[in-house]
């Protein structure tokens, strides 16, 4: 089908890169045009912006009779919430550093580690730093995109967490491949942090090692695992931005419990995260912090 597209301000291959969809549309730009050799892709943010070339002439900029999920430039795929059980995922986006939310349309991954590589080259591409920012989202907000390991996040603005700010070039010595050294030395107690859904079954059962989805991308972890802080300080323990109940483990009674180095974390060099195959007893954990399960941003 033919088309009139109408584009007083469109955004290049940089500012596309740079931005979200809704940063893009705050920022002025009412398209976008994407140079691809002697050819180019577009698209507009609007349905009234595109107009049959049939047209008799009149540009009713009220008529939508175009099919804006057709020309959008971002067709979400399956929604996550449709493959998986779990009901929500944290996600990660490399961003702007003036960039603290989730945007419509904006690429997501779920691999921390994706993000920080993103971050790291888009520094060097734009020659000022960038950021990972990440918020627990829902499934249904969670949808396929067409490249490999990522994903679009539709929904209204969320508000994110800075986890990472970009080196650059010149610092930037990648991440530390040495992901799984055991753990030598553990304090006398560690921090699992949990969602308040799970309250009852680890007070039953205690912490059974659980496969999330939010790192079922690009982890160096195979298979279920128990995760928790070695610790004493809050400001260490995993923050999913949720008001979490906070589960305190005595190493003391299971010394035969191996721990190992969280290499999700491997960016960090004061890494202070550990994992575990292996159950905990209910004897060994006490709740000493009870969440109320609200958004924190």
């Amino acid at each position: 089908m033919e088309l009139y597209a109408n584009i007083k301000n469109p955004a290049s291959w940089k500012e596309y890169e740079k931005y979200g969809l809704g940063q893009l549309k705050g920022l002025g730009y009412d398209g976008v045009i994407l140079p691809e050799g002697n050819t180019f892709d577009g698209f507009v943010f609007e349905p009234n912006q595109l107009k049959s070339v049939k047209n008799k002439g009149e540009w009713d900029s009220n008529n939508k009779n175009i099919f804006k999920e057709e020309e959008s430039g971002r067709q979400l795929g399956k929604s996550l919430a449709s493959q998986i059980k779990t009901p929500f995922v944290t996600v990660y986006r490399a961003a702007p550093m003036s960039s603290n939310e989730f945007f419509d349309r904006d690429f997501v991954t779920l691999s921390k580690r994706f993000a920080i590589e993103h971050a790291e080259s888009n520094h060097v591409y734009h020659e000022e730093p960038q950021h990972v920012i990440q918020a627990l989202i829902s499934t249904n907000n969670i949808y396929d995109a067409p490249n490999p390991g990522e994903y679009f996040y539709s929904g209204p603005n969320k508000k994110a967490k800075e986890i990472y700010i970009s080196k650059g070039q010149d610092e930037y010595e990648g991440l530390d491949e040495s992901l799984q050294n055991d753990k030598k030395e553990l304090n006398h107690y560690v921090y699992h942090t949990s969602n308040i859904i799970n309250r009852n079954r680890i007070e039953k059962n205690g912490i059974i090692p659980y496969r999330g989805a939010q790192w079922m991308e690009d982890t160096e972890i195979k298979g279920n695992a128990v995760f928790a802080t070695n610790s004493d300080n809050k400001e260490d323990w995993f923050d999913s931005t949720f008001d979490d109940d906070i589960w305190q483990i005595d190493i003391t009674k299971i010394p035969n419990i191996k721990w190992s180095d969280d290499p999700n974390f491997s960016w960090d060099k004061n890494n202070k995260h550990i994992y575990t195959k292996q159950p905990i007893p209910k004897n060994a954990i006490k709740l000493v912090k009870i969440g109320t399960g609200k958004d924190l941003l």
